[in-house]
């Protein structure tokens, strides 16, 4: 953008630029905003199917607080700039280690740091909400999903009951004559919670109302929301002894019922809100060119936006494979006789590895399997620690997850399909570091990545407790120490 056309006194250019920071972010984070697309277009839970709709609401709050921002002196801030560089380094990280909710919940506050840098402190009085409105996009909102699923379960319990229907309730599943119900992740009601939490704070917003006032809106929003699920929910189930479990809405799709129900109870809540909102009113000033744009501040934003994700875009962050053959398992450990690598229960899963290789030893009659997978870079769905990850292999129930005493390992304890008990130990290396912590192991990774490129290995051992788990704890000490897997 030239110096020019940043100095240009136009009318709209102060709402106008704060806009394009904002769709900025979207484009200049692209990781997160490609993670953000795959919740909003998820069709199955469609918790976020709002997400873009949000992204627009947030452009018409700007844009209709023009009048308050062009009033506001103008001055471009420096700290604006390094804070949203701080958390763009941050974001930088998170993005590397995998821990998707954290970047996601850092790009509405680096848009808030970029238009901080171009208009200054003063502007973001009028501008904090409607940036960080976009939060009703991210899915921080899972957090809430299990309290909302055993809310449901208690008031369709008291409804139930308030009508006679005969139900015996199993933690999340409840049974009726005609069958069994179960209150999914998705029949909590979240997404009537968000939407009605965003339809209050909107409609707060749009009419500047006072703190007390927005208070009981998104109170009163989210009553009524979780109250309309509840209701859905009862007479689904109604529908369902009523009709031995053919209606539509039981064998078919109720969530569009669901909706129906919804709007109903909003255009009930504007009904009763519109009492509320009318003393509190403000009108807002008539809008008038102020100073022109800084050069200086446009390119503060800029560099806020800019920096991390090139950064990412121009850093492969990829370890050469040359690494990775170095590192592999022994051929041969003293003691112990190499034996071919058993199929059955089949190896550790780790998804998406770069490169795997397996062993197996024995010395005692009772062989120990070694495994080890590894990663030239690790991303979402490309993590040592990520949930498809089996370090005890696919065919194998896990029963207990501990560090194991010495500190050098996790041991896994996990029942195979046959019936049989088996002890696993596994360990993470990032480059010459050594974890047994997924969390801290993919943050030191996020970490490492900035100043190069680690390789990322998991060990993993595993042996059957026979004659008994002390005696197999025994067995990996003792093949651990031997192997020399315990100083790696």
């Amino acid at each position: 953008m030239s110096a020019a056309a940043v100095s240009g006194s136009g009318r709209f250019a102060r709402p106008v630029l704060a806009i394009a920071l904002l769709l900025g972010t979207f484009v200049a984070l692209w990781p997160t905003t490609l993670s953000l697309a795959v919740r909003w277009a998820d069709t199955v839970n469609r918790a976020y199917t709002h997400g873009i709709l949000v992204v627009v609401l947030c452009c018409f709050l700007i844009w209709h607080q023009r009048a308050a921002l062009e009033k506001t002196a103008l001055r471009p801030s420096w700290v604006g700039c390094v804070s949203g560089l701080a958390l763009g380094i941050v974001w930088l990280i998170l993005l590397r280690a995998g821990i998707q909710i954290g970047h996601q919940a850092l790009l509405p506050l680096i848009a808030f740091c970029a238009v901080w840098a171009a208009f200054g402190a003063s502007a973001m009085r009028c501008l904090w909400l409607p940036l960080l409105y976009a939060y009703f996009t991210i899915p921080v909102w899972d957090l809430f999903n299990p309290l909302l699923q055993w809310l449901s379960v208690f008031a369709v319990r008291g409804v139930l009951s308030l009508i006679g229907l005969p139900v015996y309730f199993d933690g999340l599943h409840f049974q009726i004559p005609a069958g069994v119900f179960e209150i999914a992740g998705g029949c909590s009601g979240l997404h009537f919670f968000i939407v009605g939490a965003a339809i209050a704070v909107f409609y707060g917003e749009l009419h500047r109302d006072r703190l007390a006032t927005r208070v009981k809106l998104v109170a009163l929003a989210i009553a009524m929301a979780m109250l309309t699920n509840w209701l859905r929910i009862a007479i689904i189930i109604v529908a369902g002894h009523l009709t031995d479990m053919r209606h539509y809405l039981v064998s078919g799709e109720h969530y569009t019922f669901g909706w129906a129900m919804f709007a109903v109870t909003m255009a009930i809540y504007f009904l009763i809100v519109r009492r509320w909102t009318a003393e509190a009113l403000v009108a807002a000033p008539a809008a008038t060119p102020g100073a022109p744009l800084a050069a200086r501040g446009v390119a503060l934003a800029c560099v806020t936006l800019t920096l991390p994700g090139l950064w990412q875009w121009l850093d492969t962050n990829r370890a050469s494979p040359d690494s990775a053959a170095r590192d592999g398992l022994p051929e041969s450990v003293a003691g112990w006789r190499a034996l071919a690598p058993r199929d059955e229960p089949r190896p550790a899963q780790f998804a998406n590895a770069d490169g795997s290789d397996a062993r197996t030893f024995d010395a005692d009659g009772e062989p120990v399997d070694v495994f080890r997978a590894f990663y030239l870079h690790q991303e979402q769905g490309r993590e040592l620690a990520g949930y498809a990850n089996r370090p005890q292999g696919p065919d194998m129930k896990e029963r207990s997850n501990v560090v194991a005493t010495d500190g050098r390992w996790r041991e896994l304890k996990a029942q195979s399909l046959a019936g049989d008990e088996w002890l696993v130990w596994y360990a993470y290396h990032v480059g010459e570091s050594r974890y047994v912590d997924a969390l801290r192991e993919q943050l030191r990774y996020g970490v490492a990545s900035l100043g190069g490129n680690p390789l990322s290995v998991a060990l993993v051992l595993r042996t059957r407790c026979m004659p008994d788990c002390p005696a197999a704890r025994a067995r990996l000490a003792r093949f651990a120490h031997d192997s020399g897997m315990d100083t790696q």
